[in-house]
C-alpha cells in the first residue's frame, strides 16, 4: 500500500484536529525458534487510532485518545506515530448534539 507523500492529506491536518490514523506496525515473534515458513509469512500489522493531534512534523504526527477539557496539560493515550508509516489520515468532522424540537 502506498505511503503518504509530500502534499497529501497529512499537510492539512493542524494541531488540535481530530484525526482518524491508518498506519502499519512492526510484528514479532516471541517463540525462540519458528520455521523459515513462518517467518516468510510475518507481514506488518494495519492499525487505526483515533485522536487528537498533540503535535505535528515532517518525521511524526503525536495523537492523544483522551484529553481533559478542564485543563489542556492533561493527555492520555498518547501515540506518537513515525510518518513513513502513516497509511492513510482522515479529519474527523464534529458533530452537535441535536436538541428535541418542543
Amino acid at each position: 500500500m502506498p505511503r503518504l507523500q509530500q502534499g497529501d492529506a497529512k499537510d492539512l491536518i493542524r494541531v488540535g484536529d481530530i484525526v482518524i490514523l491508518r498506519w502499519q506496525d512492526i510484528i514479532g515473534h516471541d517463540s525462540a525458534w519458528i520455521s523459515r515458513e513462518e517467518v516468510k509469512e510475518m507481514k506488518p500489522l494495519e492499525m487505526t487510532s483515533v485522536g487528537r493531534v498533540v503535535s505535528k512534523t515532517r518525521h511524526h504526527i503525536t495523537i492523544a485518545g483522551t484529553w481533559s477539557t478542564d485543563d489542556p496539560d492533561t493527555w492520555g493515550n498518547c501515540n506518537c506515530i513515525p510518518t513513513g508509516v502513516v497509511l492513510e489520515i482522515r479529519k474527523v468532522e464534529s458533530c452537535q448534539k441535536r436538541r428535541k424540537k418542543k
